[in-house]
């Protein structure tokens, strides 16, 4: 029945003697995350791995085929597709450090992301 609220500019802020299991420790028990804009490439990082990863379509191909014999009773036909998918972050680092000023990343206990605006 406690709370804890912490805050940090890079993930170096909570390295303690050069040891960055223990900052990860500490990230990795953080329930809730909340993340504005971010430059330090090795936090991005941290943070897209803790936001989590989603599929997405790349391509997604279909293609017929039809044709009828010279006796009109006579037709084939056949229809094939096919998608490629690709696990990308949800938050990707581009967008993370490119946000605009007051908009942020949010993730919950449960898992579930949000992007919102002060």
């Amino acid at each position: 029945g406690f709370q804890i609220t912490f805050a940090m500019q890079t993930l170096a802020d909570i390295i303690v003697d050069g040891k960055v299991h223990t900052a990860s420790q500490i990230l990795g028990n953080a329930n809730t995350t909340i993340s504005f804009r971010v430059q330090d490439p090795r936090t991005v990082q941290d943070l897209c791995e803790k936001f989590g990863q989603t599929q997405q379509v790349l391509t997604a191909r279909s293609a017929s085929a039809s044709s009828t014999a010279s006796d009109t009773t006579d037709f084939t036909s056949s229809v094939s597709s096919a998608q490629q998918r690709l696990d990308v972050g949800v938050v990707t680092p581009e967008a993370l450090m490119s946000l605009p000023p007051l908009e942020y990343f949010m993730r919950t206990p449960r898992g579930a992301v949000y992007k919102g605006r002060i």
